[in-house]
């Protein structure tokens, strides 16, 4: 295997144009040495060797086995895409940007684009003076002529995809001195870095100490991007984030500030797990995703205990990836993948929210400390190289003196999960496992690290076959199993009648468990209700926000059979968070008035009023008070024209929003117009067509759109992917709740179906028939 030692690259910019050369320092080459190239020129080789462009690679044959080659190149910045190198725009200009995992660094320049061949990177920038420029390491500044020179320094051994640039006319303002932390946005977006920036000094602080390694680079940025698709990207060094995400201040929305916090301890923990140690492969892009997941809520628990942020996880991470994991179209944690389409599709909920979820449960099995010491031990072990899933178990082994492999491996190598069938009779329990899936699926059983509180009492155990009977000295008066939902299981009681007093996390659990057995078939509606029923007059913000999820969720499946119920439970839980005080309380409040905006007429009605003096409506509830006025005046004009002179990313997305609540098929229609002209950029123009899957009525009109322009989706896809199949990842919540009443979807999935897109179609026709259950 070629050993690549360094990249020297120089890049010449006029934009949308540039020019360069990159020296490869190599050795351990055989004759032949492909490099990944796409969408770039190649002007010349040197030494001068034969040379071929073929399927997307640039060919050498005759190459020395070890040695430097010089390769000159152009390319153009992409106008509308979301990967590469490529254009962001703002309402007053743009910048250039970079994202380039996992497969798109071969967009900038000629290079082996693969997360094994770690390499040193020495990268000099040229541009017009106007503008500045970012990349991974410090720099320093030259003018020659009409132009500046950036010149950074040699990056430690990274993975190509960690490889950033960015250009433009930037704002920095600095925080800390050791690393240096800087925040790079636009200009006029100043007046909301202040607390992202405090924020990313405490997680850089929070992080050192819990990894007990320092940060290993001099200086850290943190890139706000406009209208990328991406949270963030721990590109090392230069962290890009979607400025929608990263962007706040303290008089910000309490679920901005929560997104801030969050966006920003996932993407810091990537600067040692994914960046100090990386993947040898995409197969293990877990070893990323899962670990960054969850040590942003450790960081977040740190930060913000008034969050209760492991609550947000089970709410937000824990139950999404327990849905991905209920179809035929999941795949294990630890996937293999080859092409292109497989990897994009693994960065889902299987590597993010399972992969956490898993990780977490076996910390609650191994205890904290022990835990923790193996992640030290494994990132000191495999600092600035790659490894593999074995390695974290072998450490984690080491430090446990138990064999964590054999309990870890089926839970990263295999699919899906158990869902455990609980019958007691006087002092016995009987567990009985099976494969909890929304479709049909083949008998299984895990190893599975159980907790209960049994009579009081707290026991921990490791179910090993497909059923089992516990004994206890006394009769049973009371039980629960799956504590603090830290197993990635489901539990179905024969009977709730002896069931202990849960926490919140149980009850929403317990919730979540019971809606997901009446989609799946198990148990009748009837009798999902009788469960729900029994937390309408909840007072614990978890469970409240789980049960208004799945009424909404009812609701857009069937405004009429749906509505009365979800405006019983949210008319009576709204009045008793009113007055509430803290910031989950506050949240909880907002939630609920903008979910009655969106799907109760009359209550959008009244709260539209407030639309004529919307600038000193509070912020927590001015989403609430735009959906009212989207859905009580259809006044489509009044809502872009807010979104256009907006300048504020907090109000773009807002009003964004709300004109996708516009309960119009002519509005979607309008909106996809301004979306194919490019009105709607990149990221919004995806988010409106996904948007559709909460609104029936503009759902209609993109099920309509499909049916006769398909070909117009796939090129708008192709725009911002490369890749015309990708559309159909932004389709699937959509036309899965309408395929669960219109048997015209298949018509959509017909025209979807392709070898890359299998996936997709089988996913929507599997959730279309478990939502059909509700209906």
């Amino acid at each position: 295997m070629v050993n690549v030692e360094s990249y020297q690259l120089f890049l010449d910019f006029e934009l949308p144009n540039y020019t360069g050369s990159v020296k490869i320092e190599y050795s351990d080459c055989d004759e032949k040495l492909a490099l990944d190239c796409e969408g770039l020129e190649i002007h010349f080789v040197k030494p001068s060797v034969s040379w071929i462009m073929e399927n997307q690679k640039l060919v050498l044959h005759g190459v020395e086995s070890k040695g430097t080659l010089e390769i000159g190149f152009s390319g153009k910045v992409a106008k509308d895409a979301l990967v590469g190198i490529y254009t962001a725009f703002y309402e007053n200009g743009s910048i250039v940007t970079t994202q380039f995992e996992p497969i798109y660094a071969r967009r900038l320049f000629p290079c082996i684009d693969h997360p094994a061949y770690k390499a040193k990177f020495k990268l000099v920038v040229s541009v017009n003076e106007a503008l500045k420029v970012i990349s991974n390491m410090p720099c320093s500044v030259e003018k020659s002529g009409n132009k500046l020179v950036y010149t950074f320094e040699e990056t430690p051994p990274m993975s190509t995809y960690l490889l950033y640039l960015g250009i433009g006319d930037f704002t920095e303002l600095e925080s800390g001195t050791k690393p240096k932390l800087i925040l790079a946005c636009v200009k006029g977006r100043e007046s909301k870095t202040n607390y992202p920036l405090k924020t990313g000094v405490s997680v850089l602080e929070f992080f050192e100490c819990y990894f007990g390694i320092p940060y290993p680079l001099p200086k850290l940025h943190f890139v706000a991007v406009p209208g990328t698709a991406a949270g963030g990207m721990e590109n090392w060094g230069a962290i890009t984030f979607g400025e929608v995400y990263l962007l706040a201040d303290e008089n910000s929305p309490v679920e901005q500030k929560i997104n801030c916090v969050y966006i920003i301890a996932h993407e810091v923990a990537h600067q040692w797990f994914g960046d100090l140690v990386t993947m040898k492969w995409w197969d293990d892009l877990w070893l990323n995703e899962s670990f960054a997941t969850l040590m942003g809520f450790k960081a977040m628990q740190a930060l913000k205990p008034e969050w209760e942020p492991f609550s947000v996880f089970v709410q937000e991470e824990m139950k999404f990836g327990l849905l991905e994991d209920s179809l035929s179209t999941t795949h294990p944690i630890q996937a293999k993948v080859n092409e292109a389409h497989e990897i994009e599709g693994i960065f889902d909920a299987i590597s993010y929210s399972k992969g956490a979820s898993v990780l977490r449960m076996l910390e609650a099995y191994l205890g904290e400390d022990a835990f923790r010491r193996g992640v030290n031990l494994y990132l000191r072990t495999h600092a600035y190289s790659n490894a593999e899933g074995k390695h974290f178990w072998g450490a984690l082994s080491q430090v446990t003196s138990s064999d964590v492999g054999s309990l870890a491996e089926e839970w990263i190598s295999k699919a899906g999960y158990p869902v455990l069938l609980i019958e007691v009779q006087a002092n016995k329990m009987k567990i009985r496992q099976e494969r909890f899936s929304l479709a049909t699926s083949p008998s299984e059983t895990w190893k599975v690290p159980l907790t209960m509180e049994v009579n009081s009492k707290t026991k921990s155990v490791l179910l090993r076959k497909e059923e089992e009977v516990l004994e206890f000295e006394d009769e049973i008066s009371s039980f629960k199993l799956n504590l603090n939902r830290t197993g990635f299981y489901r539990v179905y009681y024969s009977s709730l009648d002896k069931l202990s007093e849960l926490n919140a996390i149980e009850k929403a659990a317990l919730l979540n468990d019971y809606f997901n057995f009446a989609l799946s078939g198990r148990i009748s509606f009837s009798e999902y209700l009788d469960v729900a029923r029994r937390y309408f007059d909840e007072k614990e913000f978890l469970p409240v926000l789980e049960l208004s999820d799945e009424l909404v969720l009812l609701y857009t499946l069937s405004p009429e059979k749906h509505s009365p119920l979800f405006r019983e439970f949210h008319l009576k839980q709204l009045p008793r968070w009113k007055n509430k005080k803290g910031e989950m309380q506050t949240l909880t409040y907002s939630t609920l008035c903008e979910r009655l905006a969106l799907f109760d007429e009359s209550y959008a009605l009244g709260l539209s009023e407030l639309f004529a003096h919307y600038d000193l409506v509070e912020p927590n509830l001015k989403q609430a008070v735009a959906y009212a006025y989207a859905v009580s005046t259809r006044d489509f004009e009044t809502l872009f024209e807010r979104w256009s002179k907006s300048s504020d990313p907090e109000e773009k997305m807002r009003f964004l929003r709300s004109l996708g609540a516009i309960r119009s098929e002519d509005a979607f229609e309008k909106l996809l117009e301004l979306t194919f002209k490019g009105v709607f950029k990149a990221r919004d123009g995806a988010l409106l067509i996904g948007a559709t899957s909460n609104n029936p009525w503009q759902r209609k009109a993109l099920l309509r759109a499909l049916i006769s322009e398909y070909e117009k989706f796939e090129e708008y896809s192709q725009t911002l992917t490369g890749y015309r199949w990708s559309v159909a990842r932004f389709l699937v919540s959509p036309l899965s709740k309408e395929g669960a009443t219109n048997p015209h979807v298949e018509r959509v999935l017909e025209k979807m179906q392709s070898k890359e897109t299998a996936r997709e179609v089988q996913k929507i026709r599997e959730l279309s028939k478990a939502y059909s259950r509700l209906i």
